[in-house]
C-alpha cells in the first residue's frame, strides 16, 4: 500500500499490480500526471520507483480511464535514472491539462536476480542494486573485485567495466545494503550466480555500497540479453546512443553469425526468432536485416531503419552463439566435428565434441 508521503506514485484501475494510470501524491491528495511529453523514460522512472522492472509501454489519452482530482504534474521530462519520478523536471502549475490526458504505464515485472544501476547520468553508471527474495537491495563493499564487476557489466549487456567504486558517488535510498561479501570467478553470467553471504550488519551509508560504471559502447555495437549465458539471448544493437531491438523479419542464420562474430565467438548455432529469449522494453532500432554473413558489424548489413520499421514487441530476434571454448585450431582432429556441430544441433554438438 503506498505510504501517502509528498512524492509516492501509485498505478490505478489496471488488470495487474503493473498497469494502471499514473497518479501522485502531493500535500494530502493524490492527482494525476498529464501526458504532454510522456515518454518510455518517464515510464521506466515510475516502474523504477514503483518496484518493478523497466517499462514496456508509456501510454497516453487516459488509456485505463480518466482520473479525478487534480493534475499535479505536467511536461515532465526525465533521463530515466531519477530514483523518483518528482525528481523529474516538470510544470506543477499552470498546466492546460484534462483527464482525457491521463498517462498510463505498463510494467514488466523483475525476477530474483535482476540487476540496475540507479542515480548516474546515463545507463551505464550508477549504484549497484539487485532484486532478491522480492525486494531491490545494494551491495557491500567489502571484497568486491574487478571479476564482480565483469560481471555485473556483462550481465548487463556491456562489455567491459571502465571503473569500479569501492564507494558510491551516486547517491543512495533507503534500500538496505544486505549482499556481502561477494565472490566471482568472473565468467558468471549473473551476479546471482556468485557467491556471496546475505548480511545483516553491512554499514547502509553511501559509502558502504558498490558503484559502477560501465563501458560506453560505440554506435552499432550489440549485445545479448536475457539467455542463460554470455553466448545467447536476445539481439539489441546500439543506434545514436540509444539501444533498440532487432526485429525477426527476414531473421536467419548469416545474421547470426554477423552478430556472434561482433561479440567475439567463432560463429552462431542458431538464429532464433519470435522474442524466445524474452520482449525487449526498447524501441526496435532494426529490421529486415539481410546480411551475407561476412559482414564486421550488424549496421553493415542490408536493413530497414527504425523509423520505417513495422515491428512488435513479440518479433525480437535472438542467437544462440557457439562457444568460445569450441573454437580449436587448425589440425586437431575435432575441427570436422565442429564444423557437424553448426549443421547439426546443439544436443548432437555436445557429443560430438567429446
Amino acid at each position: 500500500m503506498p505510504s501517502n508521503k509528498n512524492g509516492d506514485i501509485r498505478l490505478v484501475d489496471g488488470e495487474e499490480q503493473t498497469e494502471g494510470r499514473v497518479e501522485v501524491y502531493q500535500s494530502g491528495v493524490w492527482g494525476t500526471v498529464c501526458d504532454d511529453g510522456w515518454t518510455i523514460q518517464e515510464a521506466d522512472v515510475v516502474c523504477y520507483q514503483l518496484g518493478f522492472g523497466p517499462a514496456a509501454a508509456s501510454l497516453t489519452k487516459a488509456h485505463f480511464g480518466k482520473g479525478t482530482g487534480p493534475v499535479l504534474m505536467d511536461d515532465l521530462q526525465c533521463s530515466g535514472q531519477e530514483e523518483r519520478l518528482t525528481d523529474c523536471v516538470f510544470r506543477g502549475v499552470g498546466h492546460n491539462c484534462g483527464h482525457n490526458e491521463d498517462a498510463s504505464v505498463i510494467c514488466t515485472n523483475v525476477s530474483d536476480g535482476e540487476i540496475r544501476l540507479v542515480g548516474g547520468e546515463s545507463q551505464y553508471e550508477g549504484t549497484l542494486e539487485i532484486y532478491l527474495n522480492g525486494q531491490w537491495v545494494r551491495v557491500c563493499i567489502p571484497r568486491w573485485t574487478p571479476e564482480n564487476a565483469k560481471v555485473v557489466c556483462r550481465q548487463l549487456g556491456y562489455e567491459n567495466v571502465t571503473q569500479y567504486l569501492s564507494y558510491s558517488l551516486f547517491g543512495h535510498d533507503d534500500l538496505p545494503v544486505l549482499l556481502y561479501k561477494v565472490l566471482c570467478t568472473g565468467a558468471e553470467a549473473r551476479l546471482k550466480d556468485c557467491r556471496y553471504t546475505v548480511a545483516s550488519n553491512c554499514h547502509a551509508g553511501a559509502s558502504g555500497s558498490v558503484g559502477l560504471i560501465c563501458d560506453t559502447p560505440a554506435s552499432g555495437s550489440v549485445r545479448l540479453l536475457g539467455g542463460t549465458g554470455p553466448h545467447e539471448g536476445r539481439v539489441e544493437v546500439l543506434v545514436d546512443d540509444e539501444w533498440g531491438a532487432v526485429c525477426d523479419d527476414e531473421w536467419d542464420l548469416n545474421d547470426a553469425h554477423v552478430v556472434c562474430r561482433q561479440l567475439g565467438f567463432p560463429g552462431a548455432l542458431s538464429a532464433v526468432s519470435k522474442a524466445h529469449f524474452g520482449m525487449s522494453q526498447d524501441p526496435v532500432n532494426l529490421d529486415d536485416v539481410d546480411c551475407n554473413g561476412d559482414e564486421s558489424n550488424l549496421l553493415e548489413c542490408v536493413h530497414t531503419a527504425r523509423d520505417k520499421e513495422n515491428c512488435h514487441f513479440n518479433e525480437g530476434a535472438g542467437v544462440v552463439c557457439q562457444a568460445k571454448s569450441s573454437f580449436i585450431t587448425k589440425g586437431s582432429t575435432k575441427i570436422l566435428k565442429i564444423y557437424s556441430c553448426l549443421i547439426s544441433s546443439i544436443i548432437s554438438c555436445q557429443t560430438a565434441v567429446k
